[in-house]
């Protein structure tokens, strides 16, 4: 650690999650770092850090002020960006799309920003699809949220260990748009939460 900076490597060891998740986080705007040298290190300031956990203990966001704005929010977890992509292309437009590329992400973005649904994937590096489904269900502050799991392989084991984590619904990779709205939709019309 230089003049109070710490490096990405630093920060992802203090906050206990993969570099690349603190890169994302760096890249979202979710946690605040600086670009120095000729090279554009990024680094980062303790007390932002530490703000940023401080935001992780907030209660989440009022439903009622994301339905003032107009757009529910959906969570796309994947460790693939190009499903991560197509999901914000296919549900963009009528949703504010969060992605995150494990579940370590997953659930401290679910924490934080407190979506209407997450898309989850199964298989990821680092935390697993049920490992974060179960900690997003078992979190007295995420627990409401509905949890979609997605999967490339349409395994009735899988389907049961999805629900065994307490996951609300399960679409097979590959989806088209309407499909995957309808399974949205389906949902969170259930909990009275479809957009107008």
């Amino acid at each position: 650690m230089k003049n109070g900076m710490l490096t990405i490597a630093e920060t992802a060891h203090l906050l206990n999650v993969h570099i690349n998740t603190v890169r994302r986080w760096s890249d979202q705007g979710v946690l605040k770092s600086y670009r120095i040298g000729t090279r554009g290190d990024r680094r980062f300031r303790r007390e932002d850090i530490d703000s940023f956990l401080a935001g992780l203990n907030r209660p989440p966001e009022r439903r009622q002020e994301t339905v003032n704005e107009g757009r529910k929010k959906i969570l796309i977890a994947d460790d693939d960006s190009s499903i991560r992509a197509l999901v914000k292309r296919m549900l963009g437009s009528d949703y504010l799309v969060l992605d995150a590329g494990d579940g370590d992400e997953a659930v401290s973005l679910a924490r934080r920003h407190s979506p209407d649904l997450v898309l989850m994937d199964i298989l990821m590096p680092n935390t697993d699809g049920y490992t974060a489904c179960r900690a997003i269900k078992q979190d007295p502050l995420t627990r409401g949220i509905p949890v979609v799991m997605l999967t490339g392989i349409a395994y009735e084991l899988n389907k049961k260990l999805s629900q065994q984590m307490g996951a609300d619904g399960y679409i097979t990779k590959p989806f088209d748009s309407k499909s995957l709205s309808d399974g949205i939709n389906d949902i969170l019309n259930t909990r009275g939460l479809a957009p107008k």
